[in-house]
């Protein structure tokens, strides 16, 4: 017997039992497990169902104490074998490992949301006391879920962070880092709360007290993000965030919006901005968007790049002109340390939009893409709209529109209900 091969902590040597029957009436009994390294073994056990019984629980004894016979180690390759397997990696290293490579080969936003994302995630394991990324078993995932369930997490995030931890392991198994089984399995429980899709339009008062603010009601609260005059052109436009925060002056023609790809953008990503999908597209503003377009002041604005090193550390920043319609005012230094100031790209609206809902008196469960959806909806059953139409002027296809921006309002069908004769509907 050989006592230096061992199994990786993650698998287990389990044994199981099938028959065959070669010919009519002649039943035999086959034992099947696995070697170290994932390598399958089906030989001739016993033709007694209990003999053979017997000899399996004795064979998966010797397989949990790593005791191969000859026949084990012909099929690992050699007389005295070594098994070569992965280096054991902490959860540090295989998270640094996995934003290493695959890093690269993915668009600057979703290497952003990886590097964002990621390593908060496994940190929850380590604040449980793993410190290795085969110490954590499917239970420790679950709880994982559990714990973001009780943060009020949505349903949607809930299975987004289970695909990310599933994501890792898969590609650790992939390039033979790990030799267990993925923990982040299809077994784990995700709590309910009502759909994927969120449901929201944002109510006729709420978007009248929106469109009524002043850009200087919010001076003293928004500090020097315009949020005003960017919530008023995301109700009239229904854009996402990052088509506004990257729309520049240039974009513009005669009420006309030409979202599309442009390599030269400085964004909060890197250099070069695509709409989503790479999809371009051509909006015609509503003449209170093009207004607001108009009003804006024209300022040379900048964006700042991040310089990174080969392990993606940044070492510094680069300036880059651009022309945003957007901008916030930053006081930096000049390398002569004179003071200067500067308006540069809008990366973060979260506290100032805090601050707006409070100002304009909405509900505090408002987002901002619930702007998007309310848009849709008024293109649709106030104008007219085709789902197709909307789909185009939004951005997005027909299925994702229907499904994702389709909101039923509550009000439009009792006032459609009140108005029909009874006689009509017999």
């Amino acid at each position: 017997m050989n006592h230096s091969i061992q199994y990786e902590l993650g698998e287990l040597p389990r044994c199981t039992l099938y028959k065959r029957e070669r010919t009519p009436g002649k039943v035999s009994w086959y034992i099947s497990y696995f070697l170290p390294g994932k390598k399958r073994v089906q030989r001739p056990c016993h033709k007694d169902y209990r003999q053979a019984q017997r000899l399996l629980k004795i064979k998966e004894q010797q397989l949990l104490q790593g005791q191969f016979d000859e026949k084990d180690q012909e099929i690992l390759g050699q007389e005295n074998p070594e098994l070569e397997r992965p280096r054991r990696l902490t959860i540090q290293e295989a998270v640094s490992a996995y934003l290493a490579v695959t890093g690269p080969s993915k668009r600057p936003s979703t290497r952003y949301i990886d590097e964002k994302t990621i390593p908060s995630y496994f940190r929850f394991f380590q604040t449980a006391g793993q410190q290795w990324i085969d110490q954590i078993r499917p239970m420790d995932v679950q709880l994982f879920i559990n714990q973001l369930d009780r943060e009020n997490k949505s349903e949607a995030t809930l299975r987004a962070a289970m695909k990310t931890v599933r994501k890792v392991y898969n590609w650790l198994i992939e390039v033979e880092a790990y030799a267990g089984n993925n923990p982040a399995g299809r077994t784990l429980k995700i709590p309910k709360k009502g759909g994927m899709v969120r449901d929201r339009l944002a109510s006729t008062q709420e978007i009248k007290s929106l469109l009524s603010l002043r850009p200087s009601d919010a001076d003293p609260i928004a500090g020097n993000t315009p949020i005003v005059e960017l919530a008023q052109f995301l109700v009239l436009t229904g854009c996402r965030l990052g088509e506004a925060l990257n729309a520049e002056f240039s974009d513009f023609e005669k009420g006309v919006w030409f979202i599309r790809c442009k390599p030269d953008c400085p964004t909060k990503d890197g250099l070069g901005w695509m709409p989503k999908w790479g999809k371009s597209r051509k909006v015609f503003l509503l003449p209170a968007a093009w207004e607001l377009v108009q009003s804006l002041p024209r300022r040379q604005a900048c964006g700042y790049i991040a310089n990174r090193d080969v392990q993606r550390a940044i070492t510094g920043h680069s300036r880059v002109v651009a022309d945003f319609i957007f901008s916030k005012r930053l006081a930096t230094c000049l390398a002569t340390g004179k003071p200067e100031t500067v308006f540069c790209r809008i990366d973060n609206v979260k506290k100032a939009w805090t601050s707006i809902k409070e100002l304009a008196g909405v509900s505090p469960d408002l987002q901002m893409k619930d702007l998007r959806t309310t848009c849709n909806y008024m293109l649709k059953a106030r104008m007219g709209f085709s789902t197709k139409e909307a789909a185009a002027y939004l951005g997005n296809s027909e299925e994702i529109n229907e499904l994702h921006y389709t909101p039923v309002s509550e009000q439009d069908i009792w006032t459609k209900l009140k108005g029909f004769d009874a006689l009509g509907y017999i």
